[in-house]
């Protein structure tokens, strides 16, 4: 779309429209490189999506994307023995693979302003990296019990601030205001699998679900604004 979402146009007919894109990442640094996982593996666009290609560079299938630090990050959503992290400085040409695991695959994954990297674990909880995806350590308290992280988002406009949306088997959406380090509950048995943050105006915040769109101005008192939203 070039008229902020009116219209839309089909920009390829790749296998991977077919396949389903489980995530979408965009280099802040050169906007023409677009960069989605379909579940098998990394396609790239190199001219604003009108083209795409299969990198092959990636040694293990891509689930979700982030961009941070000038370099694009790269997790699977599952690994019997757990899961590496992969890290490219050069646009997804080549990538670094973490030393350590992660314990489970990521169901979500975030760089925040700040370069800190946080991963969200199916009922493994909150993962962070405080040096580009090298090491992880959990941060998770307040969380408690299991739960299926569908989304964590930083805040761009207050470092430390962080949102984590989950589904199943403990739907709900928390909150935290020190790097993830301590959460609260915001709503509860409330499917969360999508949440945004104003680019403008940061203390409105939208959050996502098969129960609806509910929304905030002050980051405390939520409203239902809408309902069934799968991704936002």
């Amino acid at each position: 779309s070039g008229d902020g979402g009116l219209t839309w146009q089909l920009v390829s007919g790749s296998h991977w429209l077919s396949a389903g894109i489980y995530s979408l990442a965009i280099d802040p640094q050169t906007p023409q490189h677009i960069f989605l996982s379909d579940g098998y593996g990394l396609n790239y666009s190199l001219d604003d999506g009108q083209t795409w290609n299969d990198s092959d560079a990636l040694p293990q299938n891509a689930y979700k994307l982030a961009f941070g630090n000038n370099s694009l990050y790269a997790v699977p959503y599952w690994g019997s023995q757990g899961i590496y992290v992969y890290r490219s400085d050069d646009g997804g040409f080549t990538w670094w693979q973490t030393i350590k695991k992660l314990p489970k695959g990521a169901w979500a994954l975030q760089a925040a302003p700040d370069g800190t990297l946080y991963a969200g674990l199916w009922a493994y909880g909150v993962w962070r990296s405080l040096n580009y995806g090298a090491s992880w350590q959990e941060v998770d308290r307040g969380i408690s019990s299991p739960v299926g992280l569908q989304a964590i988002v930083a805040d761009p406009g207050q470092p430390g601030r962080l949102y984590a949306g989950s589904d199943y088997p403990r739907p709900g959406l928390f909150q935290s205001q020190d790097g993830g380090l301590s959460w609260s509950l915001a709503l509860t048995d409330t499917s969360i699998l999508a949440i945004a943050i104003h680019p403008i105006t940061p203390t409105i915040v939208y959050a996502g679900g098969a129960q609806g769109l509910y929304s905030t101005m002050d980051g405390i008192h939520w409203d239902d604004v809408w309902g069934d939203t799968y991704k936002i």
